[in-house]
């Protein structure tokens, strides 16, 4: 009898602490990830365990994806299938890091030793925008497709205004690794780093100032999520944000200790996190509370792309991509 009414009073405490977190910080969605059997199909010439890096739509359709080993996969029917667009010698390989995307025609890919290509007919050809002896360039972001900035390794940063034809190097008070950037316009562009550090120009590069500096944590990516509005994730589950455009920000509430890697927001102002584990959260609010989802998969997720429509993208290691189009509810995953 005692044993009996024992476990009841451990259901009950377990009950009442499920019913807590249920209106705590951090909510948990999907927990089994709904792991849908469709698959996402990949054709290419190269070992499809490559490390997919990057991802990013131009529309509900058209994207790019991006293998750390030098691969580049376009995708023309949302996601579905992805085909090999452009891949470069095995026996020189080129590390690819990052892929802005301007449109269905044009976008921008860039990687180590300098890498740039662009396209400008929907990934039939590429135009060889390299700059040798350069770092390497870990982050490119556009406004258009004249106007772009990239960053890289030890605080390198070089900006073009007519389409790459030309690139102009611009230089900080820094020699850190520079993770990633945001242009918010022509004059005014936000960047974070390896060791927490957040700085901003708002004069076409001319200056760049430290806006914070949250002691040698790492901040991985950055992403605006209204005109006022900005969100930066980086290891340990750190979370940092601002609401003046970037002048100021603040280190809020994180419910997940694990590494984040990559940020992006729809223009719902719907803000998506992903990163290790294989888990992204969601946030509706800001920032302030979110939700756990689990995608079915355990691989390191290096980044995610979100719509307006409710449709997710997100790639890792060993080949990984995971896809939904119901904003979470269920994932479908690459078959290899």
């Amino acid at each position: 009898m005692f044993l009996e009414l024992l476990r009841q009073c451990l259901k009950c405490i377990v009950l009442a602490i499920l019913a807590m977190a249920g209106t705590s910080q951090l909510m948990t969605g999907n927990r089994a990830g709904n792991l849908q059997n469709l698959p996402i199909v990949i054709e290419s010439g190269q070992n499809q365990n490559s490390w997919f890096v990057a991802v990013e739509m131009a529309d509900d359709q058209n994207g790019y994806l991006l293998g750390r080993e030098g691969i580049i996969l376009r995708t023309g029917d949302g996601g579905k299938s992805w085909h090999e667009v452009l891949s470069f010698n095995p026996r020189q390989p080129h590390w690819l890091r990052d892929v802005c995307v301007i449109s269905n025609e044009s976008a921008w890919v860039v990687g180590n030793r300098g890498l740039i290509q662009k396209t400008v007919d929907g990934g039939k050809t590429w135009i060889d925008q390299t700059l040798p002896d350069n770092g390497d360039f870990l982050a490119i972001d556009a406004i258009d497709s004249q106007r772009a900035i990239i960053v890289g390794s030890e605080g390198v940063i070089f900006r073009t205004s007519d389409g790459g034809k030309n690139w102009h190097q611009e230089y900080a008070d820094i020699r850190d690794n520079i993770y990633d950037v945001e242009m918010i316009n022509e004059r005014c562009c936000v960047a974070v780093t390896g060791q927490g550090v957040i700085i901003q120009t708002d004069n076409i590069g001319n200056t760049w100032k430290t806006k914070a500096d949250f002691k040698r944590r790492a901040l991985h990516a950055i992403t605006r999520v209204s005109d006022n509005l900005f969100l930066a994730v980086g290891e340990k589950g750190l979370i940092v944000r601002s609401t003046d455009a970037g002048e100021t920000w603040h280190e809020i509430p994180s419910p997940y200790c694990r590494m984040f890697l990559s940020v992006d927001a729809n223009e719902m102002r719907e803000i998506w996190v992903a990163g290790a584990d294989g888990s992204v959260m969601k946030s509706t609010d800001g920032g302030s509370r979110w939700q756990l989802q689990h995608t079915g998969v355990d691989n390191f997720l290096y980044s995610i792309d979100v719509s307006r429509r409710g449709q997710l993208f997100a790639v890792g290691g060993n080949g990984c991509i995971v896809a939904s189009f119901d904003e979470g509810k269920t994932w479908r995953q690459s078959v290899q």
